[in-house]
């Protein structure tokens, strides 16, 4: 009876470890949206790039000049391939790497465990990273941060870049500064990808998107910006208050529809930012009362929608 006990225990710890075995980390990447004309070349083969198509390790995706291919990343994040781009997917799983022979990408990444790695190479640089949202491109010789940080790599020398941070990586020294108009202008793409709202640190990418459309819109007034924050939650009020005001943005807040309403009446913004969910009135509906009852040839503010994640309709609005 012993021998037997013994030996169904046996039996039950190597099922225990083929199922674990067999209980590997989803890998690869789906295609979730293209636009114009794009192809994926597997194993030599060049087929049209399709919505719900797969795409694993050694998979070619090329874009043309007018098409771009988001990709959901199995294990979490995603990617967008952008026009004119030639890139080489590794593995996406615990180890995942893609390669950029030319063009460019977007990702927003995960946050990853100690064992997970993912990295992206060109014929210039290496960038390591471990769960951020940043911009690579190929072609441009830049890589540009939104949130978390990016470790740059070349030729045995190495630079962490921070949120709002772009290198050179043609440069003859590898070194940090602030965001270009046209890096600035790509990170604020991010928000468009499908399956960023899913990852932990999306309310810390709406945030810095946020930041980064006001850099833009400041540049184009090429003066100060006066921008109102209508957000009930004090926390995040307090957080966009304080990123803000440290870029040199002139801050109005309001925590309601009402109060906001009457501060656009007075103050003109040049740009507002609102919840989803207001105490007394929709953010959509918000939105809609100004372009209506205020908006006209002399006044039109930028507005930014910090979505709340609630459908996949609320989403496609908020972008």
């Amino acid at each position: 009876m012993a021998n037997t006990d013994c030996i169904m225990k046996t039996v039950l710890v190597f099922a225990f470890l083929f199922v674990l075995q067999c209980a590997k980390a989803p890998e690869g990447a789906i295609i979730s949206q293209v636009r114009g004309t794009a192809s994926v070349e597997i194993q030599g083969k060049s087929e049209p790039a399709t919505v719900g198509k797969k795409v694993n390790a050694g998979d070619v995706i090329i874009t043309e000049k007018d098409s771009e291919v988001d990709l959901q990343i199995a294990g979490g994040g995603a990617f967008r391939v952008l026009n004119a781009s030639r890139i080489t997917v590794g593995a996406l799983a615990q180890k995942s790497e893609i390669n950029v022979q030319k063009g460019g990408l977007l990702l927003g990444l995960k946050k990853m465990k100690a064992d997970e790695e993912f990295t992206v190479r060109s014929p210039t640089a290496l960038a390591g990273v471990r769960g951020t949202s940043f911009s690579f491109s190929a072609d441009r010789n830049t890589i540009a941060v939104l949130t978390g940080s990016v470790q740059v790599e070349r030729q045995g020398k190495a630079l962490q870049l921070e949120p709002f941070q772009e290198i050179q990586t043609d440069k003859e020294k590898l070194e940090s500064k602030k965001l270009s108009p046209d890096s600035a202008r790509q990170l604020a793409r991010i928000g468009e990808m499908k399956g960023i709202e899913d990852l932990a640190d999306f309310d810390e990418i709406q945030k810095n998107l946020s930041v980064v459309i006001l850099e833009i819109e400041k540049e184009n007034l090429n003066n100060s910006l006066k921008v109102l924050v209508v957000q009930e939650n004090v926390s995040i009020r307090v957080l966009l208050e304080k990123v803000l005001s440290k870029n040199n943005f002139d801050i109005i807040t309001a925590d309601d529809g009402k109060e906001g309403y009457k501060k656009v009446i007075e103050l003109k913004p040049n740009a507002i930012i609102v919840d989803f969910l207001l105490p007394d009135i929709n953010g959509f509906d918000f939105i809609n009362k100004i372009q209506t009852e205020v908006v006209d040839n002399h006044y039109n503010p930028v507005f930014i929608l910090l979505s709340d994640k609630e459908t996949e309709e609320d989403l496609f609005k908020a972008n």
